[in-house]
């Protein structure tokens, strides 16, 4: 009994632990952190720079009293890749993130030009979650907000390569092409989900055939059969 009650309690502590290390960590931006967030993010959680800030105030306009959501979010996002190995952790950064994405889209509306960003980036968190297909969906909801914005093409796409649907990740290319023809990351991955499709059918050309050949050699040989009777 002792032995179980031992066992159990340490469980316990190693779980009150690690869940005291997420509540540590600050809301709040590290001053290591800082540097990997946009120039935007560092002077919004720079308070005393004040023209900075009427700046960025200027540009973001109203939203711009809730951008801090939005740069918490992608440090969360940050925080979550560089915990890779502790699944509970990433868990966490990421529950987290997209906490403060959501916050965004509901406190602002589809004038903030800096929405498609949002969309974008909580796709990106679902598609973290392996949740593809709510990745798609705000991945979608990020192009329809502004159509020469490559990055949720190049995410979309890379869901459907990755999962095999070469024609869907095409068209899906095919229509960022349409606004940003130029791009070279869109014509790269156009390239490539096209030689892959290209690979697929000419295996399932090959697979085909030598299924109809393994069913012929499977049929009855009518002669064979008279001569047996």
């Amino acid at each position: 009994m002792k032995k179980y009650s031992f066992v159990f309690l340490s469980g316990f502590f190693v779980l009150m632990m690690h869940g005291s290390v997420n509540a540590l960590q600050s809301w709040t931006p590290t001053d290591q952190e800082m540097p990997f967030l946009p120039q935007f993010c560092q002077d919004k959680f720079n308070k005393s720079d004040r023209d900075k800030s009427r700046k960025w105030s200027r540009k973001f306009g109203k939203a711009w009293q809730h951008m801090h959501h939005h740069c918490a979010g992608l440090n969360f996002i940050n925080r979550a890749n560089k915990s890779w190995s502790d699944k509970e952790n990433k868990k966490f950064n990421l529950n987290r993130a997209r906490t403060n994405f959501e916050y965004m889209v509901d406190h602002t509306d589809s004038s903030f030009s800096y929405l498609t960003d949002v969309y974008f980036q909580l796709g990106n968190v679902y598609k973290m979650q392996k949740d593809f297909t709510q990745a798609a969906v705000h991945y979608n909801k990020s192009i329809d907000l502004n159509k020469k914005y490559t990055k949720p093409y190049k995410a979309l796409s890379d869901i459907f390569i990755k999962a095999g649907e070469f024609e869907k990740a095409i068209e899906v290319l095919e229509r960022g092409l349409k606004h940003k023809p130029k791009s070279k990351s869109l014509n790269r991955r156009l390239s490539e989900a096209k030689k892959k499709l290209k690979e697929k059918q000419k295996n399932n050309s090959v697979d085909n055939k030598s299924k109809m050949k393994s069913d012929a050699a499977e049929e009855p040989n009518d002669k064979t059969e008279e001569k047996e009777n």
